[in-house]
């Protein structure tokens, strides 16, 4: 009997040891269920964080293109007024070249009318040629036209007579 006993307490042992290992383990999985749980619950959170950090992210390069478009206004409407400047400041030197051509050219034909006006109000003095005047002009042989006529007359003469001469002793 004895062994029957002990038998029967190791069934008993074995049931209880049973019924311990799946209490065991139905806490176990409960604990199990409740970690699940909390991480999916943080994993949620996570995501909820990620995605409200992409909304932010989204805001703030949505913010920085429209920066971007109104810089980009700004430095076109820079461009425009630079060129607007250089455009008429071309302008205003191109008039103020045409005025001093103006000026420039009045001034040139004012002079040119007091010089005529000048030509017109002196008189002329011409003088006459004199033919048997020498003129000093600091040369050696200085004649007067009459003088220098008469020498080419006499050379001319000295010439002709010096060709006849030659010629009859030639011919």
């Amino acid at each position: 009997m004895f062994r029957r006993e002990e038998m029967q307490a190791a069934a008993e042992a074995a049931v209880e040891a049973r019924q311990n290992k799946v209490l065991e383990n139905q806490e176990l999985v409960s604990e199990m269920k409740e970690e699940s749980k909390k991480l999916e619950e943080q994993r949620e959170l996570e995501l909820k964080e990620v995605e409200v950090r992409k909304k932010e992210q989204r805001a703030k390069v949505m913010e920085e293109r429209q920066g971007v478009k109104v810089a980009l206004e700004i430095v076109k409407d820079s461009k425009k007024h630079r060129a607007e400047k250089i455009t008429a400041e071309k302008a205003r030197m191109a008039r103020k070249v045409a005025e001093e051509k103006v000026a420039e050219q009045a001034r040139k034909e004012d002079l040119i009318r007091q010089l005529r006006a000048l030509e017109k109000s002196r008189p002329r003095t011409t003088r006459e040629f004199d033919p048997t005047e020498v003129v000093d002009n600091g040369l050696l042989n200085q004649m007067s036209l009459v003088e220098v006529k008469q020498t080419l007359e006499m050379l001319k003469e000295r010439r002709s007579t010096e060709e006849g001469r030659t010629s009859m002793l030639i011919g």
